[in-house]
């Protein structure tokens, strides 16, 4: 007859850490949570700036004439003559319902013919503003120069023939600060020139690009 004999069974080690582990996750699991959020809304300011009335030149019946250079000796002077003319219109070419293009036609001028344009712009936004440069746009806009303060002096080929048809001097407040609900007056010199050629009407805009007014591009 065989007698069987009883073994005593236990865990290896391994497995009562395995057991202990699992224990303190669980606990540590059984544990609440709670979450606290802060909501918060941030409302931007508007930068925005129109051009008012009034839009502008000396030119309102009697035909100004000026020396080249616009120099002393040519100033600027009222004629006896009607002949030539400036048309001005305001656009709003970047869609945000506030105009910021000038366009400029200068109908049966002349070498000569003399013309200063003034606009107002108004601050229509919630913050102060500047401008920041200002670009002019000739021969259909494929051509520019760009200003960005200053008193500059510089010649347009309106009509790209090679030749200088008007010269430009510009006038004033390009970085100059503008608060909310304030105007001011910006205004530029336009000279016809010898080399602009005969039976043409000639045309250019001027777009008003503007930044905060502690923007330091």
């Amino acid at each position: 007859m065989t007698l069987l004999k009883k073994t005593k069974t236990s865990l290896p080690i391994a497995a009562i850490f395995i057991i202990i582990a699992l224990s303190i996750a669980g606990f540590s699991f059984a544990h609440w949570e709670k979450y606290m959020w802060i909501n918060a809304d941030v409302k931007t300011g508007l930068l925005c700036a129109e051009f008012v009335p009034r839009i502008g030149g000396v030119d309102t019946g009697v035909d100004w004439t000026c020396g080249p250079g616009f120099a002393p000796a040519g100033a600027p002077r009222s004629d006896d003559k009607n002949i030539g003319n400036s048309l001005f219109t305001v656009l709003d070419t970047n869609n945000d319902k506030c105009n910021d293009t000038v366009n400029i036609l200068l109908n049966n001028t002349y070498p000569s013919y003399y013309e200063e344009l003034t606009v107002h712009i108004h601050n229509c936004g919630t913050i102060p503003l500047k401008i920041w440069k200002v670009i002019f746009f000739y021969q259909d806009g494929t051509k520019n120069v760009t200003i960005t303060g200053g008193f500059p002096y510089f010649t347009l080929d309106l009509t790209g023939d090679g030749k200088a048809d008007v010269e430009i001097k510009w006038g004033d407040n390009i970085g100059v600060q503008l608060d909310m609900c304030e105007t001011m007056e910006v205004s530029w010199e336009i000279h016809v020139l010898q080399d602009a050629p005969q039976n043409t009407t000639m045309h250019f805009h001027v777009e008003f690009i503007y930044i905060n007014w502690n923007e330091n591009p």
